[in-house]
């Protein structure tokens, strides 16, 4: 499913949103941080209780980009 590039921005807004107290890099949703988080992100983060959800985001903007 092709998403629309509102859908997109959207869905980076939520993930930005859920990740500001994550140990990242960087809280940017740019292509490499989403690419980094989804490789690395659990190494840090995977007890936080919105882990599970951002990853989902994050592969959701990454398959439609």
């Amino acid at each position: 499913m092709n998403m629309s590039l509102g859908e997109i921005l959207t869905l980076r807004s939520e993930w930005e949103e859920l990740v500001t107290k994550f140990k990242l890099p960087n809280g940017n949703g740019t292509i490499d941080n989403l690419m980094w988080f989804i490789e690395n992100g659990a190494k840090s983060n995977r007890f936080r209780s919105d882990y599970k959800k951002a990853v989902e985001i994050a592969k959701r903007i990454l398959d439609n980009a």
